[in-house]
């Protein structure tokens, strides 16, 4: 698909490993967990000390 690699190289950039999704019709499950994450880390009381961290699990 156009667009992942130079995705990735910017994710890359800022220190981040990129992590694959699947296609454009996961956006609908990805966006509203990073609004969850934005009203939790930046206007509720504790600040954007708030992060997450996501392994793959293996079977």
């Amino acid at each position: 698909m156009p667009g992942r690699a130079p995705a990735g190289d910017l994710i890359r950039d800022i220190g981040v490993a990129p992590l694959e999704t699947g296609g454009l019709h996961n956006a609908r499950f990805i966006e509203p967990f990073a609004m969850a994450t934005v009203e939790l880390a930046y206007r509720q009381p504790g600040g954007s000390g708030l992060t997450y961290r996501f392994e793959k699990l293996r079977g």
